[in-house]
């Protein structure tokens, strides 16, 4: 299982597939994939929900975690 952390503002949580619209927004904007090496543009739909989909095995398999930053407030990436 992979943990979740809070702070004041913010929750350090896994993705879930309800993040995928959201991420693909964000990561498909040119001006964040530029900060990037790995993510492609333009973005292709459902790229996000199976980026998400194979988070769990990976933190099982091998420990590597990717976290999803939200506001407290808001619950927005």
């Amino acid at each position: 299982m992979i943990p979740t952390f809070e702070t004041e503002r913010l929750v350090i949580r896994p993705y879930v597939k309800t993040d995928a619209d959201k991420v693909e927004l964000l990561a498909g904007n040119p001006i964040v994939a530029e900060t990037t090496v790995a993510i492609p543009q333009p973005y292709p739909k459902g790229l996000a929900a199976s980026w998400i989909s194979k988070h769990e095995k990976k933190a099982i398999e091998i420990g590597s975690y990717t976290f999803a930053v939200v506001l407290k407030s808001t619950s927005e990436l």
